[in-house]
């Protein structure tokens, strides 16, 4: 079931996207403005009692305690907030996520607060360190095709998944990525 857009957050000024079983709310704030955080505050805490409202009626759980949200934006812009960011929810206080760990995860991309897409970057460079260390220690019982085919499945795929977002990122960033890449390379051709 899904929630009709045009009923629930466009009253409030908010932008909605909608997946399979994940909402995302987006507004954008001067962070030195806690007039317009205060009005965005309570459109948010609308909708989100909106949205609770209507999953009770089709008898659907609404987990408050799932419920995240993210400050973004340049280092410099956060530093001047002049506001204390938090949203009530069924209950309960909401504070912005720390991106870390498992926080500030959203459709598989780990994000952080100024977008830099490092924590991403690290952690697809992690994985798939960890996979071709194994596929080392087996490397002698494949053929060059086989070793191709392994690479492509376990470790291009994890590289290519959300790529369009390391369009524009620095060299230093996607050094660790080219890095990998060339590992998979000699691990084909010895």
């Amino acid at each position: 079931a899904v929630v009709s857009t045009q009923s629930t957050g466009e009253p409030y000024g908010l932008r909605i996207k909608l997946y399979a079983d994940d909402s995302q709310l987006y507004v954008s704030l001067v962070p030195t403005d806690s007039t317009g955080w205060s009005a965005a505050k309570v459109d948010i805490e609308e909708c989100l009692a909106k949205v609770k409202r209507w999953m009770v009626g089709q008898w659907l759980k609404c987990n408050e305690a799932k419920t995240e949200f993210i400050l973004l934006g340049k280092r410099s812009s956060l530093a001047k907030l002049s506001f204390d960011p938090v949203i009530n929810f069924g209950g309960a206080e909401i504070y912005p996520s720390d991106c870390s760990g498992a926080d500030g995860k959203t459709l598989g991309i780990l994000l952080d607060h100024n977008l830099t897409l490092e924590r991403q970057v690290n952690n697809v460079r992690m994985q798939c360190g960890l996979i071709l260390r194994n596929l080392w220690h087996l490397q002698k019982c494949f053929d060059i095709q086989t070793k191709i085919m392994l690479v492509k499945q376990l470790i291009v795929s994890r590289i290519d998944y959300s790529n369009i977002l390391y369009c524009g990122l620095p060299d230093r960033v996607l050094r660790g990525l080219q890095k990998t890449l060339n590992s998979c390379v000699r691990f084909i051709f010895n």
